[in-house]
């Protein structure tokens, strides 16, 4: 495999790019803590920043999903570092990545797979992979896609990869939170082959893509299974998807669409409940403005575990005889006829 050498620079800016015998390109699937003078060739999935406060003061922490053919990696930034490779780094394009410290994942928070992460450091460098042989040797992302139709199985809180056509697309809505923060949503509706859909809500920057677009195909790596209304997907910035990606599964997707007219009979993967309303997750109060529920132009259920402080009854019932199969009020019914 190709060689390189990256010189060290206390900048995080590096140095050119030279041959040299003394490192090799290494696979992201075998590094280790053991590893050294290691040199990765990797395509930059995502990159987050957020700034944080704690003893020492304020601090900023930026985090980037690196890949190739064998795997996938994170590795994390802080303060001088964010400066210095922030602006540089661009998502879905190819760096030579070389430096740094392997840690051991907390996978509360790191869903790559891999049992470690980078920590970058002064000595760490990030440049461009300028060949071309080598630069398109690296896979713009490794997917193993799931059906539709099978998430609804799927566990809450876990991680799926799905290539679908987005049937729906509403406009981008930003709002503030409970901590004084800006936060920006899109819903789409997606398909797939499986002839079911499923609601999937992007936060973050990537909700303003003009890419999203009814009848746009869309892979995406790493979306999470939830239980918001019914069951859905939830794209965080950290998550990975390609519009209309080169691939044969994309390729036959989108011409499945087209010879239905772009209106194939699809079923939403969401059931409806009984008890006068559809099912919905457990909530506390607060998560109403927390994630603007009821600001899509369309009515959000949930499921609430709280106490009753008042209860005014103004000489009115609050039951009824009611089917319990259909869960409608049975005429002339008493408790004293039944």
């Amino acid at each position: 495999p190709p060689k390189f050498f990256a010189h060290p620079s206390t900048t995080g800016g590096g140095g050119p790019i030279h041959r040299d015998s003394n490192m090799h390109v290494t696979m992201i699937q075998t590094l280790t803590p053991y590893s050294s003078r290691w040199s990765l060739c990797a395509r930059v999935l995502s990159k987050t920043k957020r700034t944080y406060r704690n003893a020492k003061g304020d601090g900023k922490l930026m985090n980037l999903d690196l890949s190739d053919a064998t795997g996938t990696i994170r590795a994390t930034a802080f303060n001088e570092q964010v400066d210095a490779f922030w602006d540089r780094v661009q998502v879905g394009d190819v760096y030579l990545i070389g430096g740094g410290q392997l840690k051991q994942v907390n996978p509360a928070y790191n869903k790559t797979g891999h049992a470690y992460e980078i920590a970058f450091s002064r000595a760490s460098t990030i440049e461009p992979c300028t060949d071309p042989e080598l630069a398109t040797s690296v896979p713009k992302a490794s997917y193993s896609f799931v059906p539709i139709a099978s998430l609804e199985s799927s566990p809450d809180d876990s991680y799926v990869d799905v290539l679908a056509v987005i049937s729906t697309c509403d406009e981008s809505l930003t709002y503030t939170n409970k901590k004084g923060n800006e936060v920006t949503k899109r819903v789409l509706t997606l398909a797939d082959h499986s002839g079911r859909s499923i609601e999937a809500t992007i936060f973050g920057e990537n909700a303003n893509d003009p890419r999203l677009a009814p009848s746009a195909t869309i892979a995406i790596r790493g979306a999470k299974v939830g239980n918001w209304n019914t069951k859905s997907l939830t794209l965080w910035s950290d998550c990975y998807y390609d519009v209309h990606p080169d691939m044969a599964e994309a390729h036959q997707l989108a011409g499945w669409w087209r010879q239905a007219g772009g209106a194939p009979e699809v079923v939403s993967i969401a059931t409806a409940g009984g008890g006068g309303g559809r099912e919905g997750p457990r909530i506390c109060f607060e998560d109403i403005e927390e994630r603007a529920m009821g600001m899509n132009g369309q009515a959000e259920h949930f499921s609430v575990a709280c106490w009753i402080t008042h209860c005014r009854i103004a000489e009115r019932t609050l039951w009824y005889i009611a089917c319990p199969t259909c869960k409608k009020k049975v005429q002339g019914a008493t408790e004293e006829n039944l």
